[in-house]
């Protein structure tokens, strides 16, 4: 009978001590009473993206006018195939009167699946007056470039320029162009907001100084002159979008070899590298395997599209 009732007393000890322990915790939830059992973290809700409206649209232009068919080379497919995979823009306008033909653009065709064809012609007239004819009939993508992103908003890129970053950080600027060099900008690569007011300036430059016969005075002397004069209306990116310029074309062909991965974009110089001998031949999809140059590295880097940046 005693053990009985010693077994019963020890039961009610064991409930009496839970019920205080239960009673302590949960109390000590609401009153501030520290207890050794940790209550379960707070759910966090699921955080939604965000979506970053730009003022700069993700439109990538090129203009290519010519006067009879045109074959495009293998380094005019590298700059397309550079801003369709590491920009990755909503769509790529090419701008022209003659489709160009050859391998490379039927390869541009197949493999840019954002490429849109508009077919337009050199303009003749801005703001309703005449516009002079430039020495070369090419040239006329020098006004055009700038009517077209006035037009459109978004980026233009030369040929022969490559993208090696993707642009987001410019793009929440109004206007953006580069500097080439001291007292110069370059018109291979600049991006606006549709209707911005510094395109207005520079158009008007085509109509007011337009110097025909001096080489990149309206394409890269005036964007930069406003640039000054106007500095609320764009933004100048220094080192990079037109590092290294034409007077180091050994740091992009010769031995010389440079970090560009910290580079957004990058003038190829093509015409000047061919004419002062810095391209003994034509690059293309097998010569380039070879090349231990900057240019080398970038060219395969974009091709074989690399996944990661290494040499």
């Amino acid at each position: 009978m005693k053990r009985s009732e010693s077994k019963l007393a020890n039961l009610l000890k064991l409930a009496l001590v839970f019920n205080i322990t239960l009673f302590i915790f949960s109390v000590g939830r609401y009153v501030g009473i520290k207890t050794n059992i940790e209550p379960d973290p707070p759910k966090i809700p699921a955080i939604r993206p965000v979506h970053h409206t730009y003022k700069i649209p993700n439109i990538i232009h090129y203009v290519w006018y010519n006067e009879k068919e045109k074959e495009l080379k293998f380094h005019h497919l590298l700059s397309m195939l550079s801003s369709f995979r590491i920009q990755n823009p909503e769509k790529i306008i090419f701008h022209t009167n003659k489709e160009p033909v050859g391998k490379y653009w039927n390869e541009a065709k197949r493999q840019i699946t954002s490429l849109n064809i508009n077919y337009r012609q050199p303009p003749l007239k801005l703001f309703g007056e005449d516009v002079k004819k430039p020495l070369y009939y090419t040239s006329h993508s020098n006004v055009d470039r700038v009517k077209i992103v006035h037009e459109y908003g978004g980026i233009y890129l030369d040929l022969d320029t490559v993208v090696l970053s993707p642009m987001e950080p410019l793009r929440n600027y109004s206007c953006v162009i580069g500097q080439e060099q001291s007292d110069k900008s370059c018109g291979c690569v600049f991006m606006c907001e549709k209707n911005a007011p510094f395109l207005s300036l520079w158009l008007n430059s085509y109509l007011d100084d337009y110097r025909i016969e001096e080489w990149a005075y309206n394409s890269g002397k005036v964007p930069w002159k406003l640039a000054r004069r106007y500095p609320q209306l764009v933004f100048v990116e220094k080192n990079r979008l037109l590092k290294p310029n034409f007077k180091h074309l050994d740091q992009l062909y010769g031995k010389v070899i440079v970090d560009w991965t910290k580079s957004i974009t990058m003038h190829l110089w093509y015409r000047l590298a061919k004419q002062w001998n810095f391209l003994k031949e034509d690059p293309n999809e097998e010569n380039i395997k070879l090349m231990d140059t900057t240019f080398g590295q970038i060219a395969r880097y974009i091709y074989f599209d690399n996944s990661t940046r290494n040499r």
